[in-house]
């Protein structure tokens, strides 16, 4: 119930995403491997519950998206405290892209966009977002909408990150 006055704002005012914004299809173990190469440790905690996921072609077709995101998210009221906490900020973008993907039409059936769990430099567990976007795995703090750069004791913290 959470996200759905986000979801609500979200749904047929949201433009169709055109096809030439996505690189490619991908299977789990794809997006795995891209995960492995790119981020220590190499044993995070990977869960999938689609059986293909879309990349995005580079980070300017993503950043349209971002921006919506942040203009339907923070425009809408919609602010930190303890009942909307970090993971459901992750959550609610995980879910505000899969909206915006589920009206273009390419073959996979998800974006990937996971949720990611590890501990900050002050020791403090953080979710955060996850993006596969062209050849490059980045992240996302969804509590301001922007990319941000995990350190590196952060992203030796990372333990899941669930697509």
């Amino acid at each position: 119930m959470k996200y759905l006055a986000l979801l609500l704002l979200i749904g047929c005012a949201s433009p169709v995403i055109q096809d030439e914004v996505f690189s490619r299809s991908i299977k789990p173990t794809q997006v795995g491997e891209l995960i492995s190469d790119r981020i220590e440790p190499r044993n995070i905690n990977l869960f999938f519950s689609d059986e293909s996921y879309t990349v995005f072609a580079n980070r300017s077709y993503f950043r349209v998206i971002l921006d919506d995101y942040r203009k339907h998210s923070f425009d809408s009221g919609v602010r930190y405290s303890k009942r909307y906490d970090c993971e459901d900020f992750a959550r609610g973008m995980q879910h505000f892209f899969q909206v915006r993907y589920g009206k273009s039409k390419h073959r996979g059936q998800s974006f990937a966009l996971g949720v990611a769990n590890y501990r900050t430099d002050e020791g403090f567990n953080h979710s955060l977002c996850v993006a596969l976007i062209g050849d490059e795995v980045l992240f996302i703090e969804p509590q301001r909408g922007f990319f941000v750069e995990l350190s590196k004791k952060e992203r030796a913290s990372l333990f899941s990150v669930n697509f």
